[in-house]
């Protein structure tokens, strides 16, 4: 029932994946190599995803796919906000990928859920040129990833903050009991 929910949203939609035109940005520098899935936060600035691995090296990344328009996601991001509360104090960072068709409605919700002022929360700004998300099937949400403290993929399928595996899958790759 819930993955027939999530695809439902997904089609309903449109196509969450579209071209973003730059008129809707107002940048000021090309973008980067599109195979690199290039991640605008809420200032306009560009940031590849390999840049944000290198810039969290030494910590374990957890990865949380999501769009305004998709209520399962929606209904995950209070889980998620308590779980990196709970885990404030080990070296885990969450970070929020929105693959929103437009910045207004990605930072609308943000506000809405409390997103606005976390410095780590995208809006993926080339989803269909994104080597990324063609090489792992990112085409429903909510998704979580997880990324270990050498910024190597462990989990492309990982538990969402519902999920009580989550902390602890965190809390092993982090080296806390």
């Amino acid at each position: 029932m819930k993955i027939s929910l999530i695809f439902f949203c997904f089609l309903l939609s449109g196509n969450p994946f579209k071209k973003q035109p730059d008129s809707y940005f107002n940048f000021n520098k090309e973008t980067p190599d599109n195979s690199s899935m290039v991640l605008l936060d809420k200032q306009q600035n560009k940031i590849t995803l390999e840049d944000l691995l290198k810039k969290h090296k030494g910590k374990v990344i957890y990865i949380d796919f999501w769009a305004s328009w998709c209520k399962p996601c929606r209904l995950a991001l209070p889980h998620s906000k308590q779980l990196k509360e709970t885990l404030k104090d080990i070296p885990v960072v969450f970070v929020y990928l929105s693959i929103d068709e437009m910045t207004n409605p990605w930072k609308q919700a943000s506000i809405k859920d409390g997103l606005d002022g976390y410095s780590e929360n995208y809006l993926v700004y080339n989803p269909l040129e994104s080597e990324f998300i063609k090489k792992h099937r990112i085409s429903s949400i909510p998704r979580y990833m997880i990324y270990d403290q050498n910024g190597t993929l462990v989990d492309a399928m990982a538990p969402g903050p519902v999920n009580e595996d989550a902390e602890s899958v965190l809390k092993k790759l982090a080296g806390v009991k």
